[in-house]
Order: structure tokens, then sequence, then C-alpha cells
């Protein structure tokens, strides 16, 4: 038994887990934006990455940011320990895992852009409508879109 084999032991008493991770696949990339495609499509090899108690109740499912090769990565947990697997190469100390991903609260921002989004072109129209019945006048237009107006222009 080696040191890191000793020190992941010795985590493990003191509330870490050890998690089985896939990195995720790249997210869909349009038009050189980076734009979340809501899938969350794991791939390749699991490798191992340890929690500490901090991120007790991560369950298998929860998205994670991990250190990858030269940067940060996000992965999904494939299972969850209690104890370093027995058959893992400890010539190097196990990673430990960085953050945990809220996915409802990043679903949440998204629909709250999304919303913002969507009233900021209505106060948009809104405004060029009021430029235009400035110079126009749509109550024709208004009563046919209100089925008050018949085609022969006769007011119901």
């Amino acid at each position: 038994m080696n040191r890191n084999e000793m020190l992941a032991l010795l985590q493990a008493e003191q509330g870490f887990t050890f998690v089985n991770v896939k990195f995720l696949s790249p997210i869909d990339v349009k038009n050189g934006k980076v734009e979340w495609n809501g899938e969350y499509d794991a791939r390749g090899k699991t490798y191992i990455y340890k929690c500490g108690p901090e991120f007790s109740e991560c369950l298998s499912g929860d998205l994670v940011v991990v250190p990858a090769k030269n940067s940060f990565a996000v992965a999904r947990v494939e299972c969850v320990d209690f104890f370093p697997p027995s058959d893992h190469d400890f010539t190097f100390n196990i990673r430990r895992v960085v953050s945990k991903i809220d996915r409802n609260e990043v679903d949440k921002m998204k629909r709250q852009e999304d919303d913002a989004m969507r009233r900021m072109a209505r106060a948009e129209a809104s405004q060029k409508l009021s430029e235009l019945r400035k110079h126009f006048d749509f109550r024709k237009v208004e009563m046919i879109l209100n089925g008050k107006l018949e085609e022969n222009g006769v007011i119901e």
C-alpha cells in the first residue's frame, strides 16, 4: 500500500466519496457560439475522482466540474462509492471534484433569460407600433384581428 492509497482511505473515513465519471460530449457549437442543446450525453471511458464532504450528496447522473488534462471539464457521475476502488492504480493521487453543477439552477437561469428576451422583444414591438400609430390609423386592422369587421368592411 502506497501513500496515495493510504490518503484515499483516510479521506474516505473523513466523509469523502469516490465517483466514476464520464466526460460530456461537446456542447453544440453553431456559428462560433457555444449553445447548450439540453442534452447531457457522456462519452468515452470512466475516470475516478474523489468528492469532498461538501459534495457528499453527489449522485449518479449529477454533473460535476473536474480537472482534466490542461483545464477543467464537465463530467457526468456514473456511480458513487464510499471507499476507493481496490483495483485502482494509486501511482498518482486521485484528483478531486471541483464543483457540482446545479442543473435546476442552470435551467432556471435559462428560462429567466428566455423570458427576459421575449419581454424585450414585446417592448420593442410596442415601441415601434407606438411610432407607427402617430402616422397611421390601425383601428380597422385591429377590428379585423379581433373579428369585429367583416370582409366587406361592415362593422358587426
